[in-house]
Parts: C-alpha cells; structure tokens; sequence
C-alpha cells in the first residue's frame, strides 16, 4: 500500500511539473539556462517553472570576504519581470 501511494504521489508531481513547464516559453528557458551558464563554475543555481509559465533562477555565489551573494530571477515572455 506504501508502494502504491508513493507511485501516486509521484505521478501526481510529475503531471504538475510538465503542465508548469508546458505553459513556459522556450525562449525564456534558454534565456534563464544562457544566465545560469554564464555566472561563475563556483556559484550554484537553480531553475524552476512557476505555474503561470515564467522561468525563475535562483543563484548564490560565494564573495571573496566569506559572504554569499543570492538572487532570484523571474522572466515571462522575454522580459525579466522580477530581480531580488
């Protein structure tokens, strides 16, 4: 029964995550993934979708006197609509 609802669960978020992904604009995507490729190796990041179809990157990158730097992008249909 575990086994079950794992698999329901699953299927579930998967369902959710593509429908997210299916309202995103492939340009904005490649736009989010040309930034992430282009911040430093040393810095990590993360992009997501949201559920109205913009892409969000989420970035923190490591300072020379030991503080991080974070931030969060959102872009919906070519244009960065929010920076934090």
């Amino acid at each position: 029964m575990k086994i079950l609802f794992g698999v329901i669960i699953v299927v579930i978020f998967s369902s959710t995550l593509s429908f997210a992904q299916g309202n995103v604009n492939p340009s904005d995507m490649a736009q989010a993934q040309s930034f992430v490729a282009s911040i430093p190796k040393v810095c990590g990041s993360n992009v997501d979708t949201h559920s109205d179809g913009s892409v969000v990157v989420t970035y923190s990158c490591p300072g020379k006197s030991g503080g991080v730097a974070t931030g969060t992008i959102y872009v919906k249909d070519g244009k960065i609509t929010k920076i934090y």
